[in-house]
């Protein structure tokens, strides 16, 4: 991605590394309750040496919890 500059400043613009994925691309369709495609799964299940499982349920304790109850 390019940043430029002041015009004032008479420096050109410069590029940087973006790691903010397609969420700052104008261009970009973005839709949160699909996620990102997932543009490495092909390669990365071609290997064979990882395997797909599913994951567990979100608890109570995720979110710093003692248990299933709030306290108020």
């Amino acid at each position: 991605r390019q940043i430029t500059l002041q015009p004032t400043s008479g420096e050109p613009p410069f590029t940087v590394y973006d790691s903010s994925g397609p969420y700052t691309d104008p261009q970009a369709h973005i839709d949160i309750e699909r996620g990102l495609p997932q543009l490495r799964k092909g390669w990365i299940e071609a290997r064979g040496d990882v395997e797909c499982i599913n994951g567990r349920a979100v608890c109570p304790e995720d979110d710093g919890l003692a248990s299933a109850q709030a306290r108020v």
